[in-house]
């Protein structure tokens, strides 16, 4: 149950919102709830972070509807994109073998280049040859599940801020 004078904030995303890469607290997520309440707003700013490595848009929309709604958010922001053009099923085969130890494995993927390449050739490219329909459905797929985010949070009043990841260079 959310406090009284709470605005809660979720974060859901991929290893770009769950940001295992850097020190504790520096987060994009935890760095929105700082630098929110340092306005001392009427409302006290939480901020939580549903990010995890691996998932797609198929993913975080369960996500929400089975778990985040409970918490009854003000506000949800969503940044994903790139795992759904890597996995044309609802989970990623990287995400798969993360359920097993996730915070272990993704921290020993963060910190350990030679392990992040051998799990990537393996789980990736080794049984999977993206062709333009196995693209064209995954853009599909991706579309059909950010309009649905998007329906679920208008529905349940709930605030929703979209974000594009920003370019590999």
């Amino acid at each position: 149950i959310k406090p009284e004078g709470t605005y809660r904030i979720f974060c859901m995303g991929g290893s770009t919102t769950e940001d295992l890469e850097v020190e504790d607290g520096k987060d994009y997520p935890s760095v929105l709830q700082r630098k929110l309440n340092s306005f001392n707003l009427p409302l006290k700013v939480e901020v939580i972070n549903a990010g995890y490595m691996g998932s797609s848009s198929a993913a975080l929309l369960g996500l929400l509807n089975n778990d985040i709604l409970k918490y009854q958010p003000d506000m949800v922001t969503f940044c994903e994109a790139f795992n759904d053009y890597h996995s044309i099923d609802d989970i990623s085969p990287v995400a798969r073998i993360f359920k097993a130890a996730p915070r272990l494995l993704s921290r020993l993927y963060n910190k350990s280049l030679l392990f992040a390449i051998a799990l990537e050739k393996r789980c990736l490219y080794a049984n999977k040859v993206y062709n333009i329909s196995d693209m064209r459905t995954s853009l599909s797929n991706y579309s059909q599940n950010v309009r649905k985010i998007v329906d679920v949070a208008r529905k349940g009043n709930i605030r929703i801020i979209l974000a594009k990841q920003g370019a590999y260079i």
